[in-house]
């Protein structure tokens, strides 16, 4: 999931930082600092993006997957019926995302 940061509030709280090592550019993942959860990431190689956590939000009515990837390492008590498609490892986003979001990530 990614979110235009100019479109992303974080409501309450300050988060701890970490630095997960990347094989490119830099990453930071912001963490609750109660539970150690993380909340949200950057990258540097997308300045104008979050990459938050979906399982955070208080309200997930609204987000519905557009693709499963990993899916080779589920737990096999996870059923995914949803329609999506999955994918064993990851996928070009280029073959599977929709237009318009191609163009905002591009524009970003």
């Amino acid at each position: 999931m990614f979110v235009l940061k100019r479109d992303f509030e974080l409501l309450s709280g300050s988060p701890g930082l970490s630095h997960p090592p990347m094989q490119f550019g830099t990453a930071n993942r912001f963490f609750c600092t109660d539970c150690g959860c993380t909340v949200y990431a950057t990258h540097s190689m997308f300045e104008k993006i979050i990459f938050p956590v979906p399982g955070t939000f208080e309200d997930m009515d609204w987000f519905a997957p557009q693709a499963h990837i990993y899916v080779k390492s589920k737990l096999s008590w996870v059923h995914l019926s949803d329609g999506a498609p999955q994918f064993q490892e990851n996928y070009n986003i280029e073959e599977v995302w929709p237009k318009e979001s191609l163009v905002r990530l591009h524009a970003a």
